[in-house]
């Protein structure tokens, strides 16, 4: 309904704030997908070797969707009506939404913490904390809406630096290298079982991506932008991996899918941030601009990271067991 209400008000002419209104639609029944499916992967799987490539899977399943997804916008909108990506979105959404949602077997059962009386039989339910303030989790959480930061800024930037080098329909292209190269690099992270401390490759993995999308500013060709961005992509995947991995050992069980939907809340909090700020940077000065944004919000993303490190080494939470080798049993 909200994505309907974008097109007609867009197509009608309509209001300015009917366009605001059906955005805010779409943000508030979208909900957290990406917790979800990492929620029912943890209750079939548990903890384990298995879980990580399950959750590799999962993101880069993900990036191919964004490797296929501009790429199909751009050509329905170019192609046959500006309208026709959007609809398009629309129904895949809905037919993909309702199919998830049919899945009964994977839903992880309602998990209820129960404290006995002393005096009597009966039983006091008892909740954990919300799961941000779970020691560990606001640290992740922050360094999340600057990783965001650094896609939406990214994003907004090379539509830019697209549209300025006289290529606009190539945008979605350019967006499909660095979904590309995520994707290939979660299914090569997600193959291999790693014994490093999963705080550890989380802060190697922002200070890539950081340095990564620092190269952006020296790109001033199409020709060099998507080897750029495949560079960028290898990063991300690994990096969010990690992150949910993290959610994932430190939250207690009757808070997990609400401690996942905050990786998705930050991103798409610091998405916001950096389109908006990018944005801003590219009417002043081009496309440049916005890519000088995304860097400030890597290097920023690192130092979060970075200050995270000490806090996440501290707690123990339920550490995803060892891969057992053939020479071990």
């Amino acid at each position: 309904i909200g994505f309907l209400g974008i097109v007609t008000a867009a197509e009608f002419h309509a209001p300015e704030p009917l366009l605001w209104l059906s955005a805010a639609i779409i943000g508030g029944a979208s909900g957290g997908y990406g917790a979800y499916v990492r929620a029912r992967w943890s209750y079939v799987l548990k903890d384990g070797p298995k879980l990580h490539t399950a959750f590799s899977l999962e993101g880069a399943i993900d990036e191919g969707i964004f490797v296929v997804g501009p790429i199909i916008a751009t050509l329905l909108a170019t192609g046959i009506e500006p309208a026709s990506g959007v609809v398009f979105a629309a129904l895949v959404g809905l037919a993909g939404g309702l199919w998830f949602l049919s899945q009964r077997e994977t839903e992880p059962p309602i998990v209820a913490k129960t404290l006995a009386s002393d005096t009597a039989a009966a039983t006091t339910s008892v909740t954990s904390p919300p799961a941000i303030l779970v020691p560990g989790v606001p640290f992740i959480a922050g360094t999340f809406v600057a990783m965001g930061a650094v896609f939406g800024s990214v994003d907004v930037s090379t539509v830019a630096f697209a549209k300025a080098a006289g290529h606009s329909s190539m945008a979605g292209l350019f967006l499909a290298f660095i979904a590309f190269g995520s994707m290939s690099a979660g299914l090569a992270y997600g193959a291999k079982h790693w014994r490093s401390r999963l705080s550890s490759r989380f802060a190697v993995g922002t200070l890539m991506l950081a340095a990564m999308v620092t190269l952006l500013l020296t790109v001033h060709s199409v020709i060099v932008l998507p080897f750029v961005m495949v560079l960028t992509g290898i990063a991300i995947a690994p990096t969010i991996i990690n992150g949910n991995a993290m959610v994932q050992a430190l939250v207690p069980l009757d808070r997990l899918t609400e401690g996942l939907a905050w990786i998705g809340t930050s991103l798409n909090v610091g998405a916001s941030l950096g389109s908006w700020l990018a944005g801003m940077r590219i009417d002043a000065v081009g496309a440049h601009g916005g890519f000088f944004v995304a860097m400030i919000a890597g290097w920023v993303m690192v130092l979060l990271a970075l200050i995270a490190l000490p806090v996440l080494r501290k707690q123990p939470g339920r550490q995803p067991a060892e891969p057992v080798h053939d020479g071990d049993a």
